[in-house]
């Protein structure tokens, strides 16, 4: 009862043509699924990749700026191999263990501190880090301001947009929301 005898299809075909299209439907249907299937996985892991590419311990930066950090860490991994992590964090941190493609960027709103460490053989000019760790945060830090997450992360986009730049990057053009 639970296996039938019977497991001949319940629309049968008189022809050898139709029987042939169905056959060519068929497989269609499968290599149409198995192509979905990958193209979802390949977006999935990339998701995921980029994900633990930016950690934000605030749970402050919103959909809009993760959409755009991410695709700053796709842009420098596609066309220099570079990877770009970034922590946005609510207690003091030690630099982690980093390889020798990685570019890090840390910030601690609340003990108002920037940490940016470049890999050692890329040469940038040495007033760009001071003014990336210093100057680049510093009005809104002595203004008070830093605690504002828009002010913070707003910073942050400038700043990664100023390395795309100097390492001659194309910047990622992001659909706008529609107002």
């Amino acid at each position: 009862m639970f296996f039938s005898r019977n497991r001949a299809p319940l629309i049968r075909s008189g022809k050898p043509g139709e029987q042939f299209l169905r056959f060519v439907l068929l497989i269609t249907l499968f290599v149409g699924v198995a192509w979905l299937f990958w193209i979802t996985t390949g977006k999935s892991m990339e998701d995921i990749k980029s994900r633990s590419d930016i950690w934000d311990q605030t749970d402050t930066l919103d959909w809009d700026t993760k959409k755009k950090l991410r695709a700053y860490v796709n842009i420098l991994h596609d066309e220099l191999g570079l990877s770009l992590k970034v922590h946005i964090r609510t207690e003091p941190f030690e630099v982690p263990e980093l390889d020798r493609k990685t570019i890090f960027v840390a910030l601690y709103p609340e003990g108002r501190k920037v940490t940016i460490i470049f890999p050692s053989y890329i040469n940038f000019e040495e007033w760009l880090h001071d003014y990336l760790t210093t100057d680049h945060f510093a009005f809104y830090i002595e203004e008070g301001s830093w605690f504002e997450k828009d002010v913070w992360a707003a910073e942050l986009d400038q700043a990664l947009l100023l390395i795309l730049e100097e390492l001659d990057c194309p910047i990622p053009e992001l659909e706008t929301p529609s107002q």
